[in-house]
């Protein structure tokens, strides 16, 4: 499954967003839709659309969980503990020249 939302989908003018109810099969409202400014990328896993860019428990694609110490930061499973592009939590980066330890940068 790739990442990239379908064009001018049909369901963003309808309103679907995060939570709402789904059927994979019957009624599949969330295959790919792009909600809240396409900052979220909707998906129908049990049931319910979820986020699949920042949901820990399906991060990328339905089923995927983030292990201990990870967040879903745009799909991917990061550890924001020691990752200079999402330190702490997800997009916060360290200024150049910095690292991020325990999710702070230039931690002492």
């Amino acid at each position: 499954m790739g990442l990239s939302p379908r064009a001018g989908s049909r369901f963003l003018a309808q309103g679907v967003k995060k939570g709402d109810r789904c059927d994979p099969v019957a009624n599949n409202v969330c295959s790919g839709v792009q909600a809240k400014d396409g900052t979220q990328l909707l998906y129908c896993c049990k049931n319910h659309c979820r986020n699949v860019l920042s949901d820990r428990n399906n991060c990328g694609a339905c089923g995927v969980r983030c292990g201990f110490g990870q967040l879903c930061c745009k799909g991917k499973c990061t550890a924001v503990a020691y990752d200079v592009d999402n330190c702490g939590n997800c997009g916060t980066v360290c200024q150049p020249g910095l690292r991020c330890e325990y999710g702070s940068c230039g931690y002492a």
